[in-house]
């Protein structure tokens, strides 16, 4: 419940599984969380130290 509000609460709401999200790592290091379905990316949302680092939807699909 409390997952699904956080979710809510960064994407709007959505009638998305939870499996459809995945946390999205750089160098080891959480960087953002995606909401995939069929090897692409819906909707991306990045923490504030990644926001500047030129990290997009296609290239999060590139490491899928």
């Amino acid at each position: 419940q409390l997952g699904q509000s956080l979710l809510e609460s960064a994407f709007g709401n959505t009638k998305s599984n939870l499996e459809d999200y995945k946390l999205i790592f750089l160098k080891g290091y959480l960087c953002g969380l995606a909401l995939i379905k069929n090897s692409q990316v819906y909707e991306l949302l990045l923490s504030e130290h990644f926001k500047d680092q030129g990290i997009t939807k296609s290239i999060v699909e590139n490491y899928l």
